[in-house]
């Protein structure tokens, strides 16, 4: 659904930035990369591979489709094709057709999920079907003969045919063991069909080496007591990345690793046909790889990927960070993804590093937590930006956001953009983290604030005078109406009532919006507390939740998804009619329109999700807004074509722009079949509900309150459960059957 002619967008490049020597950014408004994983793909089905990217900061995929030459254009209508992934993503043909297939972490089931590629030469984009919802391997000697095929979100496994005889095995290391463990394909050697694949569990050292436990140690030996999976949780410092390739052309599998902790890449030789071994063994390692160049530092935990990014049809080395929790370490957001070009030959690569910010010169990224702003700051009647950022975590700890400048100097019908100040308004003194702006006129004397949001819950107030690069800004309160909303205010001054005077609305950690009524005395804001949920809105998102136990220096995946919300308001009047909509950013990436909210504001309000449209390639198809995680929206009539527009920041510091359109998005876009997709309703309930899943016969359903304990568990083999005995409030369903986990929310009222 939506608002209906008029109200469409499409995701544009419409927006110019120049970069500091005075040219257009091919890619501006990418979104920025933090933690990104690359792997190349033909997506748009042209014969030509793409750059496939997975983001794990928002879980974020973005689809640079390539020319052939070395260029790529983002389309993100393809990004909606891929199912959704949770830390890490390989495409890797396992059935031997010549075409990739999907292997993913998929958190839903808790487990490893395999896709099978089925793209046929009509098709407009690649196509899945689920090929094993969870693969499983077979343990010898063991009691359960089967155990699930494990890869934890901090590690990214490497999905290769390790020995050589035609079918695709899993290496992988937990955060807890010495050793890679290898999962064999036995498909060939039982002379089986390739698909399915067939795994067994048959070695948890593979490749004979060590790692130390508490440096960036290799001991090229086997641990003594290591046989098979009975070794399998001795402790291991922090996490991996792994990436096997053939580096010396002497047909065994050398291994390139990254360790969380660290910022180098190691290179490891196996020594199996050199040395006429039965088994793969590391005999030599690099800890400075690539030393016959310039070794990759990556801060912190390097992960390498090898792709033809310059597609001469030899693999290239990607290098970019890994880690996503800020508790255990530093993390470079932006400058941050190393490229090596191939300047040997596709046997025997040599990698020469060519630049050390590749694409992010390319790209608007300024770290993370992006917030802009639409604000003529000069006063010369066309739209800059004011944009919140931390500025990289790496540099700033997240301590101090700024504001950063974009000049507008092009025109009011054609807007290109210059980053011309870095620190605007000279805010950065102030230490202010979780850095919200707004502008509006709360004391209703015709003149402007500038009010902030504090990640503690607070506000900031300053009075704003002068324009242009003569405009400052004077600290009138550090505490500004005593108001707190818990944790990571996000204000708009606006007229919610539409009786000529701002307002404030103000988002937070949980979801809701809080909205403040302003009736100013004298030039003095007066504001008063009317909704601290108006209209009942709730932007919250389930994610797994992931946590590093520093004192058994390992990533714990928890069970239970940890509730986002970041809610981030917004009023403009979208469709025309007078009428301000209000549209809320938050944690999941899509944002959600209320319309026409000044006729009713005591009752909930009718949600109706915002679509951009795209024609390209016979895909006349609406998609969801999807700008990453903890998006924030601004609106202006960018253009002057009397229609608004809305530019999205988001947590990789970087932007996206949905140009208003004319076309009426009626249609949704189709998506790959999940198998483990499930459906909850009502939602919100009084107590009974309907789960709707794939699966039938028995299945235990367990209930669990926001703090994670367990308030309500059944078996049964019926669809509906009755949860009235529960108190009002949000819960989180685990609904599980033999071989699949479900997991969802539900709003019991």
């Amino acid at each position: 659904m939506s608002f209906g002619q008029g109200t469409t967008f499409h995701v544009s490049d419409g927006l110019k930035f120049l970069n500091s020597s005075g040219d257009t950014m091919k890619l501006a408004l990418l979104g920025g990369f933090n933690q990104p994983q690359f792997q190349s793909i033909d997506i748009d089905n042209d014969g030509i591979h793409d750059l496939f990217v997975y983001d794990r900061t928002g879980d974020k995929v973005m689809s640079l489709i390539a020319d052939g030459s070395g260029n790529y254009t983002y389309r993100p209508e393809y990004d909606h094709i891929f199912p959704t992934f949770t830390s890490w993503v390989v495409f890797k043909d396992y059935n031997n057709d010549g075409k990739e297939d999907l292997w993913f972490r998929n958190y839903l089931v808790n487990g490893v999920s395999l896709y099978r590629n089925i793209t046929q030469p009509s098709d407009p984009h690649i196509r899945f079907e689920v090929a094993k919802n969870v693969l499983r391997a077979y343990n010898f000697g063991q009691i359960i003969d089967t155990s699930d095929i494990y890869a934890d979100a901090a590690n990214i496994p490497a999905i290769e045919d390790v020995d050589g005889d035609g079918d695709i095995d899993f290496l992988t290391l937990q955060t807890i063991g010495f050793g890679v463990t290898l999962f064999l394909n036995n498909t060939v050697e039982n002379d089986q069909p390739l698909d399915p694949p067939a795994f067994e569990e048959i070695d948890v050292c593979w490749g004979d080496f060590t790692e130390g436990t508490s440096s960036n140690q290799i001991i090229l030996e086997r641990y003594q007591f290591c046989y098979r999976k009975y070794y399998r949780y001795l402790k291991h410092a922090g996490g991996s990345s792994m990436l096997l390739l053939d580096g010396d052309d002497d047909g065994d599998m050398d291994l390139i690793l990254g360790n969380a902790g660290f910022d180098n890449l190691i290179y490891l030789e196996n020594g199996k046909t050199n040395l006429g071994m039965k088994l793969d063994s590391m005999i030599a390692y690099d800890a400075r790889f690539p030393s016959y160049d310039i070794p990759a530092r990556v801060n912190t935990f390097p992960a390498s990927f090898m792709v033809d990014v310059d597609q001469d049809g030899k693999k290239d080395l990607l290098v970019a960070p890994n880690l996503t929790d800020k508790f255990s370490g530093y993390i470079a957001e932006y400058d941050n993804v190393l490229y090596y070009k191939n300047t040997g030959t596709t046997s025997v690569p040599k990698f020469i590093q060519q630049d050390s910010t590749w694409m992010n010169d390319q790209m608007i990224d300024m770290g993370s937590h992006t917030v802009p702003l639409f604000y003529d700051y000069d006063g010369d009647g066309d739209q800059d930006i004011i944009s919140a950022t931390n500025q990289g975590h790496l540099q700033t700890a997240d301590k101090h956001d700024a504001l950063y400048l974009y000049e507008n100097v092009g025109s009011p019908t054609k807007a290109i953009y210059k980053l011309i100040d870095k620190d605007f308004l000279g805010l950065d003194k102030d230490s202010i983290s979780g850095m919200h702006p707004t502008i509006g006129d709360l004391n209703n004397d015709g003149d402007p604030e500038l009010l902030i949001g504090h990640h503690s819950g607070s506000l900031i107030l300053y009075d704003l005078s002068g324009k242009g690069s003569s405009m400052t800004a004077t600290l009138i309160s550090k505490n500004a109406f005593s108001i707190n909303v818990g944790y990571t205010a996000a204000p708009h001054i606006g007229d919610v009532d539409e009786d000529g005077i701002d307002d404030l609305l103000i988002g937070c950690v949980d979801g809701n919006v809080f909205y403040y009524h302003n009736q100013p005395v004298n030039n003095v804001a007066d504001l008063t507390l009317v909704d601290d949920s108006l209209g009942g809105i709730i932007i919250n998102e389930l994610r797994p939740g992931t946590w590093y136990d520093q004192a058994k220096d390992t990533f714990i995946d928890t069970l239970l998804p940890v509730v986002y919300g970041y809610s981030s308001p917004f009023l403009a009047d979208l469709d025309g009619n007078g009428k301000n909509e209000l549209i809320v950013g938050g944690a999941g990436g899509n944002i959600k329109a209320f319309r026409d909210i000044s006729k009713d504001l005591t009752s909930d309000f009718i949600e109706y999700p915002l679509k951009y449209y795209s024609d390209h390639k016979s895909m006349d198809l609406c998609y969801d807004f999807d700008a990453g995680g903890e998006v924030k929206p601004t609106v202006a009539d960018v253009n002057d074509d009397g229609r608004p527009d809305v530019l999205v920041g988001n947590d990789r510091g970087g932007f996206i722009f949905y140009e208003h359109q004319d076309n009426e998005c009626v249609v949704s876009a189709p998506t790959i079949p999940h198998e483990h997709e499930f459906t909850i309703y009502p939602n919100p309930s009084t107590g009974m509900i309907k789960l709707n899943s794939p699966f039938s016969g028995k299945r235990v359903v367990r209930v669990s309150s926001v703090d994670g304990k367990e308030v309500f568990n059944v078996t049964t083999s019926s669809d509906s459960v009755d949860l009235s005995s529960l108190r009002k409030g949000l819960y989180f369903i685990d609904y599980q059957f033999p071989e699949v986990r479900f997991r969802g929310k539900i709003i019991l009222e």
